[in-house]
């Protein structure tokens, strides 16, 4: 036992706060909480959630989490270096996979590409060859130049012009239309503190969010009023799951994301680009309308 989850009960005890309550306010299951306290992580999905889990309770009783995270097993392996460690190798692969995917795209084209040049070249040659045996068996070619003959051509008399009178041209009023200018979506980074970036939205008058989990990925999204919008409340979505929503009459949304590189965001459809390298991030966005 390191104290750490009789320091995290006292100061839940301190604040009046059951499990339950706690429960409420971190959106952590119950049997985490307790775990955490009892320093029993076997119910946790692993290293890197009870991390993520121990820095919120920290949070929701008013504690340091970094003092709170250094009582925290020091054999216990850092989510960073692990995620860090997973997701290496998996980059490498996908560059050697679009590699060779680029590849085999070029070849079809490079083949077709030599394929037209042999051709062009073979038929240039043959026009070549056809113009000179043409020009070394015509008989006028073999005459001296003074026996040649100019042969002129009278041209067909040309027929008398009939001189039309101009018709008048209908003068066509186009009517001008005025294109209403096309306004992008501003997002930009307000500040960065820690593992929290802020950004802030303007130029638009809605505010759609949509979330694409490419892997197992913890997720919570709460509005300004702390009420949870992450569908069946936070909790870890897996590989294919998305989060689509509609948070136009929000002036503020927080996402707390326990793996960047398995989530992506989008806002308005476009993709948001994380201005921290962290796996595991939280996330302001503030929407001016």
């Amino acid at each position: 036992m390191t104290g750490l989850g009789e320091l995290l009960r006292g100061a839940r005890e301190a604040k009046g706060y059951s499990l339950d309550d706690l429960q409420s306010i971190t959106k952590i299951q119950k049997r985490y909480l307790s775990g955490i306290e009892k320093e029993d992580y076997s119910s946790m999905p692993g290293a890197f959630y009870a991390r993520a889990f121990i820095k919120q309770y920290a949070e929701a009783v008013d504690l340091d989490p970094q003092e709170v995270l250094s009582l925290y097993k020091e054999d216990q392996p850092s989510p960073e270096v692990k995620a860090e460690e997973e997701v290496t190798p998996l980059r490498a692969r996908h560059r050697r996979v679009r590699s060779n995917n680029a590849m085999k795209q070029m070849m079809p084209k490079l083949f077709f590409a030599i394929i037209i040049i042999a051709v062009i070249v073979i038929v240039a040659l043959l026009m070549k060859w056809t113009m000179n045996d043409k020009g070394e068996n015509s008989p006028v070619a073999d005459l001296p130049d003074d026996n040649k003959v100019t042969v002129q051509q009278k041209e067909p008399p040309k027929p008398p012009v009939v001189e039309e009178e101009p018709e008048e041209e209908e003068e066509e009023i186009e009517e001008e239309v005025e294109e209403e200018p096309v306004i992008e979506q501003k997002v930009e980074v307000v500040s960065v503190a820690g593992d929290t970036t802020t950004y802030r939205l303007s130029e638009v008058d809605q505010f759609k969010l949509r979330i694409e989990l490419s892997g197992e990925s913890w997720v919570s999204i709460l509005t300004e009023n702390q009420e949870e919008l992450t569908p069946g409340g936070a909790k870890v979505l897996n590989d294919g799951d998305v989060v689509d929503l509609d948070v136009t009459e929000h002036s503020q949304v927080r996402l707390r994301l326990g793996r960047t590189n398995d989530a992506k965001v989008f806002i308005n459809d476009e993709l948001l680009d994380y201005e921290l390298e962290r796996v595991d991030q939280t996330i302001y966005i503030q929407f001016e309308k």
